[in-house]
Parts: C-alpha cells; sequence; structure tokens
C-alpha cells in the first residue's frame, strides 16, 4: 500500500455498488442523502488526479486547498493523497479574527 487512498480502488473492485460516502440530509431539496458507490468515487478520485496532474501537481507539492466539505471535497482529498500531493487545507467558513 501506497497510502490510504489505496483502499478506495480496492473496495471499488470489491464492492462496486456499495455506497462509499455520503453528505448529510438536503433538506432544502428532496431530503435526498447525496452519495458515491465506491466504483462512482474511484472514478471521481482519478478524474481530479488526471486534472490537477494537468495543472502541474506532482508528488511531495504542497497544495493549498480551499474548498466548502461537500462531496467534492472528498475525492479532491483523496486525489491528493494518491498522487503523494501534501494537501493543506484552509477552511472557507472559519472567521478571521482582527
Amino acid at each position: 500500500m501506497k497510502n490510504v487512498s489505496e483502499f478506495i480502488s480496492l473496495n471499488a473492485e470489491q464492492f462496486p455498488e456499495k455506497k462509499s460516502i455520503m453528505m448529510g440530509k438536503n433538506t432544502l431539496t428532496s431530503g435526498s442523502y447525496p452519495s458515491y458507490t465506491f466504483k462512482e468515487f474511484d472514478k471521481l478520485i482519478n478524474q481530479f488526479c488526471h486534472k490537477l496532474t494537468e495543472l502541474g501537481v506532482k508528488p511531495q507539492d504542497k497544495v493549498l486547498f480551499f474548498v466548502k466539505p461537500n462531496l467534492d471535497f472528498s475525492a479532491i482529498t483523496f486525489a491528493l493523497f494518491r498522487m503523494g500531493a501534501v494537501a493543506i487545507f484552509i477552511d472557507p467558513g472559519m472567521k478571521r479574527e482582527y
């Protein structure tokens, strides 16, 4: 194992249709829980890896990560792990103290 992101790929092979990640209930729309199966999540992680590579991200690069928590947040996190980049999380909801 290189890192934790490989568990997503392993589970995508073994349990492709099983839910891997789910967000909290969306009370503004249908009330459903947005989610990805392991297969969908692994594919999305690979898509983010491809795009980040196109943007020039390489292993050991430090990447400032400014994304509101959502399903893509998780996929980008695992993409950076998979690439061997160092994710630096910045919470856009944090208030700045003066």
